[in-house]
């Protein structure tokens, strides 16, 4: 019988570090050479994507962020994941990651901009892809008050320091 690969050999095989906003290890695999444009026709100096590497540990829970561009999630390994993500009402849908495309609805999920969402490993640890389109700024990203829930109201913020 295989030994089942810990989430430490993914870590160190793959190079990642702890992320700034916490719940994940990460690694920033590419941003592309084209730009956005501003609203007023200007390039901007904002890539059209860029791409990350997760992997999400048992027992940790990504807190509630939302960013003005969509997210294109993918399993890439391990574990399957949740993905939750909140609409401006409130309302929260549930979605399941994972590499089973046989009976799971799919392996990837697009989350359109400016939903709240988090992320979560369903088992030891899984290994995720989260593509931005338009690419990742850390000034747009938004992060809700530790411990929110969509239950509660609109969240509190809090904006993590630029890395």
């Amino acid at each position: 019988m295989a030994k089942k690969t810990t989430a430490f050999e993914v870590i160190e095989a793959l190079g990642l570090e702890k992320s700034p906003t916490g719940g994940s290890w990460y690694k920033h695999v590419h941003s592309s050479d084209a730009h956005t444009c501003s609203h007023c026709g200007n390039p901007s100096d904002r890539s059209q994507s860029t791409s990350f590497i997760y992997l999400l540990e048992k027992n940790t829970l990504h807190e509630w962020h939302r960013f003005n561009s969509s997210l294109i999630w993918t399993h890439l390994g391990g574990d399957g994941a949740e993905l939750s993500a909140c609409d401006q009402n409130l309302k929260v849908e549930k979605h399941i990651l994972d590499g089973d495309v046989l009976s799971s609805p799919s392996p990837v999920k697009v989350i359109d901009s400016q939903l709240w969402m988090r992320i979560r490993t369903l088992g030891d640890w899984s290994l995720v892809n989260c593509t931005h389109a338009s690419g990742f700024e850390f000034g747009q990203l938004e992060i809700a008050e530790a411990g929110w829930m969509p239950k509660d109201g609109p969240p509190k913020l809090r904006f993590p320091a630029a890395g």
